[in-house]
């Protein structure tokens, strides 16, 4: 076993694991009572998964990582799933009231003429909170977080389960089909929130 499989195999049965489920419950008693929201998760990086990332190289063979255990930031990541499109933007602002912010990320296709992944991506500090009770041992300060709404969920789920790390190997016809499936859960996402919007209305005029 190598020194990095080592140390951070260490780090994850002993510190990762139990910051883990602290997250969690932080974070469902900021929105979990939320009626926007349908879905909270974390989870602890796997070993293999960090390991290979860890190992990554750049274009011109040099180490991405120097030292992975302080400069990957996913080894705790964070999920939550809201309903609409709007509802976003509603946890988004929660989320910036409790954490202290390094990055926020908002991903979308280049061209308005293209369908793939969507969400939010954040990296946060631990709040102090969960830190205090991790004084003195090896653990990261930071987390993961990303907002998605069900159907962006369901879109990049999928589109993981199928291999999106390999889609320069795909033919044109899969291609096609991968755009059609991001095409479909786009405007799913606007069809609800359209619903959404004039059943307010018309319950507002009905009142």
């Amino acid at each position: 076993m190598s020194t990095l499989t080592s140390r951070y195999t260490q780090r994850f049965n002993l510190v990762l694991k139990r910051i883990d489920a602290e997250l969690r419950e932080f974070l469902e008693n900021i929105v979990g009572e939320s009626e926007f929201v349908c879905k909270i998760s974390t989870r602890p990086k796997k070993i293999a998964s960090f390991i290979r990332k860890a190992e990554q190289a750049l274009e011109n063979g040099l180490a991405k990582y120097v030292d992975p255990m302080s400069e990957i930031q996913d080894q705790i990541g964070a999920l939550i799933v809201t309903r609409f499109i709007s509802d976003v933007s509603l946890v988004e602002e929660s989320i910036q009231r409790m954490f202290r912010r390094i990055e926020r990320q908002v991903i979308e296709p280049e061209s308005e003429c293209e369908f793939g992944y969507v969400g939010r991506h954040f990296i946060l500090f631990l709040p102090t909170d969960i830190t205090t009770h991790f004084e003195g041992e090896d653990f990261p300060d930071f987390f993961e977080l990303q907002i998605k709404t069900l159907f962006q969920y369901a879109w990049s789920e999928t589109n993981h389960a199928i291999g999106y790390k390999r889609h320069d190997e795909l033919s044109p016809e899969q291609k096609r089909l991968t755009a059609y499936v991001a095409a479909q859960a786009w405007g799913a996402d606007r069809a609800v929130e359209e619903l959404r919007n004039e059943f307010a209305t018309g319950s507002s005029h009905n009142a």
